[in-house]
């Protein structure tokens, strides 16, 4: 599979919750495209289990959807590079998902 998805993290921490919506979401989109996380949205998701009542049980489950999700590492370049495509395909009206995931490319 060569297209990509990154997820944004409001929708993982939903996913996490169980959320009619937000599982219907992803297992739509795992038959579509491999869907990917960024080391911001692994810290926030961190961020939320430790703040949380029940840290053990929500670090397990943190852990367990980052091992589940490829995990993409970017360097200034590529980071530079994603926000202009993304901005101009959201001005231009052309993010198919806007404001909840992003396009990439899991060939490289």
């Amino acid at each position: 599979m060569e297209d990509g998805l990154i997820v944004d993290t409001d929708i993982l921490i939903d996913l996490l919750r169980e959320k009619d919506y937000a599982v219907s979401l992803i297992k739509k989109l795992e038959d579509e495209v491999e869907l990917a996380i960024s080391a911001i949205n692994a810290f926030e998701l961190y961020r939320g289990a430790y703040k949380s009542q029940n840290q053990e049980k929500n670090l397990a489950s943190v852990k367990g959807l980052l091992n589940s999700l490829c995990m993409l590492n970017a360097d200034e370049d590529s980071r530079g590079i994603a926000g202009a495509i993304t901005a101009r395909l959201e001005r231009d009206g052309n993010m198919r998902y806007p404001g909840s995931a992003y396009r990439f490319d899991c060939s490289g």
